[in-house]
């Protein structure tokens, strides 16, 4: 399995004043009535907490930990979607020589490309946040963040590759490394955009 995410870094200023907007103004509200209207006027209040409460299905027997971890990403990739607009694109696990020249077909020569290595650089979230906000800087107006299948990927594919990225030295499941890449592309733009983490 192979997942490539695309983040269009085109301006988002707009959706992000108003979230930060909202969360001034809960801030301030000192009527709870205030907080919960404001609160559903705007969607990224929710906590994961209410996620899982929202698929609380999926802890029951017979249903897979991947559901409960596509319910996590989904979560995260929507709170992105008020930062960054982005597109997913996902192909089947055929072995690494095919994979990576699917890789190769679908990645524009414009891309900046992240690969996600467990020989890669490791970063703080801080850090991540500002090799994306210099990545923006350079004009660059996409970034394709790529990881591999169980095989990994071919020496083609690393070597088209502008970064590597190590999440851990720790080896994590498929499923997994997608709900932390979600997420710490998330906080990466909470940190860019001086916009308060929602834990």
């Amino acid at each position: 399995m192979f997942i490539f995410t695309r983040l269009v870094l085109r301006s988002t200023r707009k959706k992000s004043s108003l979230a930060l907007d909202v969360y001034k103004r809960l801030r301030l509200s000192s009527s709870l009535s205030s907080v919960r209207k404001l609160g559903r006027r705007f969607s990224g209040r929710r906590d994961l907490q209410s996620v899982l409460e929202e698929n609380k299905h999926l802890f029951g027997r017979g249903n897979s930990m991947r559901e409960m971890r596509r319910a996590l990403q989904e979560e995260y990739l929507r709170r992105l979607s008020h930062f960054v607009r982005f597109e997913i694109t996902e192909l089947r696990d055929e072995g690494a020589e095919t994979e990576s020249k699917r890789i190769l077909e679908k990645v524009n020569q414009s891309n900046f490309v992240c690969l996600l290595d467990v020989k890669g650089r490791s970063v703080s979230s801080h850090e991540l946040a500002a090799q994306i906000e210099g990545w923006q800087n350079r004009a660059f107006k996409e970034i394709a963040f790529v990881i591999g299948g169980a095989e990994g990927v071919a020496s083609r594919v690393v070597e088209r590759a502008d970064f590597s990225l190590s999440l851990s030295l720790l080896t994590f499941t498929h499923d997994t490394a997608r709900v932390i890449l979600a997420e710490q592309l998330y906080r990466a733009f909470t940190i860019i955009k001086g916009f308060p983490y929602q834990k």
